[in-house]
């Protein structure tokens, strides 16, 4: 691996596998990562669509599937070999995500009901937040994880 320095850059070139990681003020870019020239705009896109963060065009979740399953995740990327499972517990912080979507859920189903219920007790607001928060479960699972993936992608 050769080292060139340059005032406050710095270029890592590695010969066998032809990579050059250019360093700088804490932020890592190599030429070989799409991953940083996508615009948010198309990373959001992404998130939607449920496809692979690194090159757009692979399912990460099966198809066909019923609503009512729990979505199965792909292994790789069907187009570039992307591994979606990550190490042992990569898909942790995913769980936050999920909680952020769950309490986002619950207060907007707050605020639509206390626009159109003027008199409601507060068992009746409960289970409808509720319903809410279980019927959007697995959707949520889903989402989470395609988030957490796009937030922070799993190198190898």
């Amino acid at each position: 691996m050769s080292v060139l320095c340059y005032k406050w850059c710095l270029f890592y070139f590695n010969s066998a596998t032809k990579v050059t990681i250019f360093v700088s003020a804490n932020r890592i870019i190599t030429k070989k990562n799409k991953y940083m020239k996508t615009s948010l705009a198309n990373r959001a896109w992404r998130i939607v669509q449920g496809k692979c963060p690194d090159c757009g065009k692979g399912d990460v979740y099966e198809k066909n599937r019923k609503w009512i399953q729990l979505p199965k995740m792909n292994h790789s990327c069907a187009h570039c070999g992307y591994n979606f499972n990550g190490e042992p517990g990569y898909f942790l912080g995913a769980m936050y995500v999920s909680y952020a979507m769950a309490v986002f859920e619950g207060l907007v189903t707050f605020f639509i009901a206390s626009l159109f219920m003027t008199e409601f007790s507060g068992l009746s607001l409960a289970l409808m937040i509720t319903g809410v928060i279980v019927v959007f479960s697995i959707p949520n699972f889903k989402f989470s994880r395609i988030i957490w993936m796009n937030l922070f992608p799993y190198r190898k």
